[in-house]
């Protein structure tokens, strides 16, 4: 290839380059011994009649076998001395390279939606909060509730039942456009989505605080307030899991492992926004909030303030925890002749 000047030069090099070529390409292959491996060197011996009759008279194919062989230890030492090169040189540089542009453009999206914002009067009303003091219920031993004082633990803060309507609301704009534009999203992980949910919010709702919308280990979204004021730091008072409906177990998954294992330590509103491919999407949204009534602790439903997303009530270890269940529907986009695009 070096005396050729790259495959791009094949079809262009001399005759005898290119012959040799192509000797070398059958006369060396890169087989597995088995489909599962290991991988081999195979070469062969192509004679004609002629040939045959000069090797078994000379006994001249010992001596092609041999300097077959010698090639074969040269190519595989070609080969260890690359990969060597490669996992002592190439591969860090590599790495370093991907890690460094990776973490530039985590940076640069983390500036853009620090920067992201509208006018003003196109935002909600400042979130308010409430001061749960009063006596929560403990489920006792026996099963019957006591009232323990939350000062015991801690004051408590969540969203106002205004504010939690205004997030709800944007929310509820945001999936109309979602819905929208199906081919725009259908093909993005729940992350992704959350990624996109968190900009809208970042730009349509006024701060509960300093730090407002971010991502967390725990949970997609959520929304802290600054109640420094009161000695207890920041709390938060609103968190959103998303999930896409491909069956009861991740419903009840973002439910169990996510929403509940957080609000156990915060009294916050929360949603579990369902995204749901289903061509009938009524059909769908009905096994979405049927499975959400199956995770523990399920109580009762009651209406939200946005049509379609029930509020359903559970009792986790001995607290109430209200979660509205938002079905957002992002069917799948087909071609004319019903592949999926």
């Amino acid at each position: 290839m070096a005396r050729i000047g790259g495959y791009e030069k094949l079809q262009h090099a001399a005759d005898e380059d290119a012959k040799e070529y192509w000797r070398l390409t059958l006369t060396w292959q890169l087989l597995t011994v088995k489909s599962d491996g290991p991988w081999a060197l195979y070469s062969y011996l192509d004679l004609t009649r002629e040939e045959e009759r000069t090797l078994a008279s000379d006994g001249g194919l010992g001596q092609r076998l041999q300097s077959r062989y010698d090639e074969l230890l040269a190519i595989v030492a070609a080969i260890a001395d690359q990969t060597t090169h490669f996992y002592d040189v190439e591969l860090a540089n590599v790495v370093a390279s991907v890690a460094d542009e990776r973490g530039d453009v985590l940076s640069d999206r983390a500036e853009i939606l620090r920067s992201i914002s509208l006018p003003g009067e196109w935002a909600s009303d400042s979130l308010q909060l409430d001061e749960d003091s009063a006596a929560a219920e403990i489920s006792t031993g026996d099963g019957a509730p006591a009232a323990v004082a939350l000062d015991v633990i801690g004051a408590r803060y969540r969203l106002s039942a205004k504010s939690f309507k205004d997030v709800l609301t944007t929310i509820r704009i945001w999936a109309d456009a979602v819905e929208q534009n199906p081919r725009g999203f259908g093909h993005l992980d729940e992350d992704a989505v959350s990624d996109v949910l968190a900009a809208t919010l970042n730009a349509t709702v006024p701060n509960a605080g300093r730090e407002v919308y971010s991502r967390s280990g725990k949970t997609d979204i959520f929304i802290s307030a600054d109640v420094l004021a009161e000695g207890t730091g920041p709390a938060k008072v609103y968190i959103c899991e998303t999930k896409w409906a491909g069956g009861r177990a991740p419903i009840v998954q973002g439910l169990q492992e996510q929403i509940f294992r957080y609000v156990t330590a915060h009294s916050t509103d929360a949603t579990l926004l369902v995204l749901c491919r289903h061509k009938n999407f009524k059909a769908a949204q009905r096994r979405v909030h049927a499975w959400a009534s199956e995770a523990e602790g399920f109580e009762s439903r009651r209406n939200s303030p946005i049509d379609g997303w029930p509020l359903l009530r559970y009792r986790v270890d001995g607290r109430i925890v209200e979660v509205c269940v938002a079905t957002v529907s992002i069917p799948p986009v087909l071609s004319r002749k019903g592949r999926r695009k």
